[in-house]
Order: C-alpha cells, then sequence, then structure tokens
C-alpha cells in the first residue's frame, strides 16, 4: 500500500511519501517537486497536466487549457460541464483526471506494467489494444516519456514472454556463477541489465520463506513433526539457491537430503508411477 498527502493547489500541486518514517516530496516533473494545476486538452484527443500543458498552450498548439481548477470545489460548478473537442465534461470528471495523473506520476507508473510482464500468465494480457492506448497516455504525463519507449516497443512488439524468457535463463545462470547478464540490446541500443546472486537472494526471500510455510503447513495437516521425516529429495530449479535449499532444511533438520536430477527428477517419478499404476503385471 503507498501512502501520501496530496496538495492540491490552486496555481501548483505537490504530492509527499513516507521514506522511512519521514514525509519527502516527491518529483513529479523531472526533479521538480513542484507541478502546475493545469491540464491541456489537445485537439486530437490527447492530454498533458503540468508544465507540458502550460508548454503546450504557449506555444500556440490548438486546444484549451484549464488552471486554477481547485477554485470549482465546493461550488455548484463541480458538477456542470464544459466543452473540451466535441464533447462535454463535467469538472469533477477534469478534476478526477487530474488528479489521477498525479497518482499516476508517482505512485503506479509504471509498476502495475512491469508486474504484469513479470508474471507469465499476465503478459498476454499486456497485448490488449485497451493496455497499449493507457501505456501510450501514461506516456503523454510521464516526466520522463523516453523511459516509457522501452515498455511500449516490448508491448507493441509481443515480445513479454522473450524478455521473461531472458530473465528465466538469468535465474538459471546464477545458479552457478555470481553475476549473469540480460541482453536487452533489442529494447534499446547499448541496453543491458547485469544481476548479481545477491540480487537473486534478495528478491527471491520471500520465496524460501513461503517454500518454509508451506512444508509446516503440510506437516500439520499430515500430523506429524518435522522431526517424523526421515528424508527429503530435493528437485526444481529453486533448490539450487543457497538460501532456498537451507529454508527447506531448517524445517525438516532431522531428514535425510535426497538429491536426483534437478530439472528432470519429477518426470522420471511421475513415468515410474505411471508404470507402477499402469504397467504390465509380472
Amino acid at each position: 500500500m503507498s501512502i501520501c498527502g496530496l496538495d492540491f493547489g490552486t496555481s501548483n500541486t505537490t504530492l509527499g511519501t513516507i521514506e522511512g518514517h519521514a514525509p519527502v516530496l516527491a518529483a513529479l516533473e523531472t526533479d521538480h517537486t513542484t507541478i502546475p494545476s493545469a491540464i491541456f486538452y489537445e485537439a486530437g484527443g490527447a492530454v498533458v497536466i503540468g508544465r507540458r500543458a502550460v508548454e503546450a498552450y504557449v506555444n500556440g498548439m490548438p486546444g484549451r487549457l484549464m488552471r486554477s481548477l481547485k477554485s470549482v470545489l465546493g461550488t455548484l460548478l463541480i458538477d456542470e460541464t464544459t466543452r473540451l473537442g466535441r464533447e462535454r465534461t463535467s469538472f469533477r470528471d477534469v478534476i478526477a483526471y487530474y488528479l489521477g495523473a498525479m497518482k499516476r506520476a508517482r505512485l503506479e507508473v509504471p509498476s502495475r506494467y512491469f508486474h504484469d510482464l513479470a508474471t507469465w500468465s499476465s503478459i498476454n494480457r499486456m497485448y490488449e489494444a485497451r493496455v497499449m492506448a493507457d501505456i501510450r497516455q501514461v506516456r503523454r504525463e510521464a516526466s520522463e516519456p523516453d523511459l516509457l519507449d522501452r515498455l511500449v516497443r516490448v508491448v507493441d512488439e509481443q515480445r513479454g514472454h522473450t524478455l521473461a524468457m531472458e530473465v528465466e535463463e538469468a535465474k538459471i545462470a546464477l545458479s552457478d556463477t555470481r553475476q549473469a547478464d540480460i541482453p536487452l540490446e533489442w529494447v534499446a541500443p547499448g541496453l543491458n541489465a547485469a544481476i548479481g546472486r545477491p540480487d537473486l537472494v534478495s528478491h527471491t526471500r520471500q520465496l524460501a520463506e513461503r517454500i518454509a510455510a508451506r512444508i509446516k503447513i503440510c506437516l500439520a495437516q499430515a500430523r506429524l513433526s518435522a522431526h517424523d521425516i526421515n528424508a527429503v529429495f530435493l528437485t526444481g530449479g529453486s533448490v539450487r539457491l543457497t538460501h532456498v535449499r537451507k529454508a527447506i532444511i531448517k524445517a525438516v533438520p532431522s531428514a535425510r537430503i535426497v538429491e536426483g536430477d534437478t530439472f528432470g527428477a519429477v518426470g522420471k517419478g511421475l513415468t515410474l508411477e505411471a508404470l507402477r499404476r499402469y504397467g504390465p503385471r509380472d
């Protein structure tokens, strides 16, 4: 959950967040901690806020600039409508859009998109036309739109799975080496992400904790204690991570550790079970 304090001022807006236990003003436009309380509706339908809104108006771009939005609050005008292009929009919706853009500028951009790209089952959802339209709108509002171009390219070319597979390969490589590189030249020239084993440990610490907790649940459901387990077979790529391995061993300290084919043991075991159940009877 994100905690913030929003000062929606007549001329400028600020957004404070908590870092540690202290309030800190967020950078909303590059390094600026204040942003003009302005919104510009371009004739073509695009919407920009803050300094970019003022700049569009000053440069004579076709459209409509709206400022001092706060003055509408608490008046009957809040539910009145105003013409924006070919449509009429309520002042309530205009203010809601501006405040929503403030939230996206600091708290949500672009984390939810990256989260979906990092979740195999959600990647295809990123390719929907609606999502791409949302991302392009966020780009128009972002303080550093050039960085959003990378996300636009990945989604536009439907290469989310390419990115996920390259990350997976790096994770596997870190089981044997202390550092791995994720080649991202196809996203942007010269772009490369280096990840070290300490980074992987940091990001998968909760995974180890969840595995240990699941072992305790299984033992409780089976009405067994940890010391009743005399052997544990370790399989799967995660057990090659030292902290995951330690978490499993700690959960069943009396168990003898048995290992085999890290990536193929489950398949082989299922094959043996199929043979036992459905194979020829001697």
